[in-house]
């Protein structure tokens, strides 16, 4: 039997210099808002760029504040939204209805011509809002944000099984690398503060 290949683990970037970037405000224009909150929406809610980019203005649930996703293997799942990001996203909706009247479609984030975004796109704006942030390290991309999201919540508390549910896993074991992750770093933050190590 040929051996079991080894888990790469997921790279993640550290919260501080994502808190930094959060804490700015969305601008004035309808592509920097767009942009801005396309970074946000992956990191707060640990979306896929395909999730991200097929989005339509109906799977967002204002009463409820979550997102009704459709994910791998057509499967539905609903995302909670936190209070700051909630606030932020009414704001780009109703920038876009400013922008694009009458609506040219249903997609929830268009391009400056009105069109769906495509997968390129998001890897795109992703590369170009976090390119100049000091402190990020190693490759910038959406699923880099979507494991940020999850070892960030591990690491704050919340359970495995919440976690996998957030990120549409089928399987809990494929959730379960972030365990691996999130002790690491204690290990290291571990390392660094003891004064004896």
């Amino acid at each position: 039997p040929r051996p079991k290949e080894e888990k790469m683990l997921p790279h993640f970037f550290r919260k501080d210099p994502l808190d930094e970037y959060f804490s700015m405000e969305l601008g004035e224009e309808y592509s920097r808002m767009r942009d801005k909150l396309i970074v946000m929406l992956i990191y707060a809610t640990g979306m896929r760029r395909q999730e991200v980019a097929s989005l339509e203005v109906g799977m967002f649930d204002q009463g409820r504040k979550l997102f009704k996703i459709i994910g791998k293997g057509d499967k539905e799942r609903e995302i909670p939204v936190v209070g700051a990001l909630f606030e932020k996203i009414l704001l780009y909706l109703h920038k876009r209805k400013e922008e694009f009247d009458p609506e040219p479609c249903n997609a929830f984030f268009l391009t400056d011509k009105g069109a769906p975004l495509y997968l390129n796109f998001v890897n795109n704006v992703v590369k170009k809002e976090l390119a100049g942030i000091e402190g990020l390290e190693g490759k910038i991309s959406p699923h880099v944000l979507r494991h940020s999201f999850a070892t960030h919540l591990l690491s704050h508390g919340a359970d495995l099984r919440s976690i996998q549910e957030m990120l549409g896993h089928s399987s809990i074991s494929t959730t379960e690398i972030y365990l691996y992750v999130t002790t690491q770093e204690l290990r290291k933050n571990y390392d660094e503060a003891h004064p004896h190590s």
